[in-house]
Protein backbone atom coordinates (compact mmCIF):
# COMPACT_ATOMS: atom_id res chain seq x y z
CA UNK A 1 0.00 0.00 0.00
CA UNK A 2 2.61 2.21 0.94
CA UNK A 3 3.65 2.11 -3.01
CA UNK A 4 0.43 3.23 -4.08
CA UNK A 5 0.25 6.40 -1.57
CA UNK A 6 3.76 7.44 -2.58
CA UNK A 7 2.70 7.66 -6.37
CA UNK A 8 -0.69 9.32 -5.94
CA UNK A 9 1.59 11.68 -3.91
CA UNK A 10 4.00 12.03 -6.97
CA UNK A 11 1.34 11.90 -9.77
CA UNK A 12 0.05 14.67 -7.88
CA UNK A 13 2.94 16.92 -7.08
CA UNK A 14 4.11 16.50 -10.62
CA UNK A 15 0.91 17.51 -12.73
CA UNK A 16 0.58 20.80 -9.80
CA UNK A 17 4.40 21.35 -10.64
CA UNK A 18 3.76 21.71 -14.57
CA UNK A 19 0.53 22.83 -14.93
CA UNK A 20 -0.78 24.08 -11.42
CA UNK A 21 -3.94 23.93 -9.99
CA UNK A 22 -4.08 22.27 -6.68
CA UNK A 23 -7.54 20.22 -7.00
CA UNK A 24 -6.76 18.88 -10.11
CA UNK A 25 -3.68 17.79 -9.51
CA UNK A 26 -4.74 15.58 -5.99
CA UNK A 27 -7.76 13.98 -7.98
CA UNK A 28 -5.85 13.06 -10.74
CA UNK A 29 -2.91 12.20 -8.87
CA UNK A 30 -5.77 10.09 -6.56
CA UNK A 31 -7.27 8.66 -10.10
CA UNK A 32 -3.83 7.42 -10.62
CA UNK A 33 -3.94 4.55 -8.43
CA UNK A 34 -7.61 4.41 -7.29
CA UNK A 35 -9.30 3.21 -10.63
CA UNK A 36 -12.82 3.79 -9.44
CA UNK A 37 -12.30 7.67 -9.71
CA UNK A 38 -13.46 8.65 -13.15
CA UNK A 39 -11.12 10.73 -14.54
CA UNK A 40 -13.91 13.26 -15.40
CA UNK A 41 -14.15 14.69 -11.84
CA UNK A 42 -10.47 16.30 -12.65
CA UNK A 43 -12.80 18.68 -14.78
CA UNK A 44 -15.19 19.01 -11.77
CA UNK A 45 -11.83 20.09 -9.84
CA UNK A 46 -11.07 22.92 -11.50
CA UNK A 47 -13.07 25.63 -9.76
CA UNK A 48 -12.08 24.52 -6.20
CA UNK A 49 -8.56 25.55 -6.53
CA UNK A 50 -6.84 28.98 -4.68
CA UNK A 51 -9.68 28.60 -2.43
CA UNK A 52 -12.76 27.97 -4.73
CA UNK A 53 -12.65 30.42 -7.89
CA UNK A 54 -9.47 31.71 -7.01
CA UNK A 55 -10.82 33.85 -4.01
CA UNK A 56 -8.82 32.38 -1.70
CA UNK A 57 -11.21 32.71 1.80
CA UNK A 58 -12.35 29.08 0.98
CA UNK A 59 -10.37 25.76 1.65
CA UNK A 60 -7.54 24.84 0.52
CA UNK A 61 -7.76 23.22 -3.19
CA UNK A 62 -5.58 20.32 -2.27
CA UNK A 63 -8.36 19.34 0.36
CA UNK A 64 -11.30 19.74 -1.78
CA UNK A 65 -9.70 17.82 -4.27
CA UNK A 66 -9.18 15.19 -1.45
CA UNK A 67 -12.53 15.29 -0.01
CA UNK A 68 -14.08 14.94 -4.02
CA UNK A 69 -12.00 12.16 -4.84
CA UNK A 70 -13.63 10.51 -1.18
CA UNK A 71 -16.93 11.57 -2.06
CA UNK A 72 -16.39 9.61 -5.22
CA UNK A 73 -15.82 6.23 -4.23
CA UNK A 74 -18.07 6.96 -0.56
CA UNK A 75 -20.64 9.63 -1.25
CA UNK A 76 -24.08 8.79 -1.43
CA UNK A 77 -26.12 8.48 -4.75
CA UNK A 78 -28.81 10.80 -5.76
CA UNK A 79 -31.15 8.05 -5.13
CA UNK A 80 -29.92 7.90 -1.62
CA UNK A 81 -29.90 11.47 -0.79
CA UNK A 82 -32.42 12.01 2.24
CA UNK A 83 -32.32 8.32 3.11
CA UNK A 84 -28.71 7.78 3.47
CA UNK A 85 -26.68 9.74 5.74
CA UNK A 86 -23.39 7.66 4.86
CA UNK A 87 -21.91 8.36 7.78
CA UNK A 88 -18.41 6.73 6.46
CA UNK A 89 -17.85 9.30 3.99
CA UNK A 90 -18.85 12.40 6.48
CA UNK A 91 -16.24 10.49 8.72
CA UNK A 92 -13.31 9.92 6.39
CA UNK A 93 -13.60 13.50 4.80
CA UNK A 94 -13.82 14.88 8.83
CA UNK A 95 -10.75 12.72 9.04
CA UNK A 96 -8.94 14.26 6.44
CA UNK A 97 -9.66 17.77 7.16
CA UNK A 98 -8.40 17.09 10.57
CA UNK A 99 -5.41 15.83 9.39
CA UNK A 100 -4.89 18.58 7.08
CA UNK A 101 -5.87 20.92 9.61
CA UNK A 102 -3.00 19.41 12.37
CA UNK A 103 -0.53 19.62 10.01
CA UNK A 104 -0.71 22.75 8.10
CA UNK A 105 -2.35 24.48 11.19
CA UNK A 106 -5.10 26.18 9.02
CA UNK A 107 -6.92 25.16 5.69
CA UNK A 108 -7.68 28.14 3.70
CA UNK A 109 -5.76 29.12 0.71
CA UNK A 110 -5.66 33.28 2.32
CA UNK A 111 -3.81 31.33 5.50
CA UNK A 112 -1.66 29.93 3.84
CA UNK A 113 -0.68 32.56 1.34
CA UNK A 114 -0.29 34.85 4.99
CA UNK A 115 1.44 32.60 6.89
CA UNK A 116 4.22 31.58 3.14
CA UNK A 117 4.47 35.28 2.13
CA UNK A 118 3.15 37.04 4.93
CA UNK A 119 0.36 39.06 2.27
CA UNK A 120 -3.17 37.24 0.98
CA UNK A 121 -3.19 37.50 -2.79
CA UNK A 122 -5.94 38.15 -4.88
CA UNK A 123 -5.23 35.60 -7.00
CA UNK A 124 -7.97 36.76 -10.01
CA UNK A 125 -5.50 39.74 -10.27
CA UNK A 126 -3.27 38.85 -13.34
CA UNK A 127 -0.78 41.28 -11.64
CA UNK A 128 -1.05 39.50 -7.81
CA UNK A 129 -2.02 36.14 -9.83
CA UNK A 130 2.22 36.17 -10.92
CA UNK A 131 3.03 35.18 -7.23
CA UNK A 132 1.63 32.20 -7.52
CA UNK A 133 3.94 31.46 -10.33
CA UNK A 134 7.20 31.97 -8.28
CA UNK A 135 9.25 28.48 -6.68
CA UNK A 136 9.05 29.35 -3.38
CA UNK A 137 4.67 29.99 -3.69
CA UNK A 138 4.49 26.73 -5.59
CA UNK A 139 6.93 24.65 -3.71
CA UNK A 140 4.77 25.15 -0.42
CA UNK A 141 1.48 24.29 -2.48
CA UNK A 142 3.27 21.20 -3.76
CA UNK A 143 3.96 19.72 -0.42
CA UNK A 144 0.59 20.10 0.12
CA UNK A 145 -0.88 18.67 -3.26
CA UNK A 146 1.63 16.05 -2.09
CA UNK A 147 0.51 15.07 1.23
CA UNK A 148 -3.39 15.52 0.63
CA UNK A 149 -3.21 12.84 -2.37
CA UNK A 150 -1.39 10.30 -0.10
CA UNK A 151 -3.57 10.69 2.78
CA UNK A 152 -6.66 10.27 0.45
CA UNK A 153 -5.43 7.40 -1.52
CA UNK A 154 -4.90 6.06 2.39
CA UNK A 155 -8.02 6.34 3.56
CA UNK A 156 -9.59 5.29 0.25
CA UNK A 157 -7.84 1.78 0.37
CA UNK A 158 -8.10 1.41 3.75
CA UNK A 159 -11.94 1.62 3.58
CA UNK A 160 -12.86 0.42 0.68
CA UNK A 161 -15.01 -3.07 0.60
Amino acid sequence: MKEKLELAGEFASDKFSNHGNCAQAVVWGVSRVIEEIDEELVKVAHSFSAGGAGVGVGACGALSGGMLALSAIFGRTIENMGIDEHKLNADLNLELVEKFNSYFKGHSCNDFQKLINGKIYNLNNPDEKKICKTPEFKSNCKVMVQKVSEWTAELILENSK
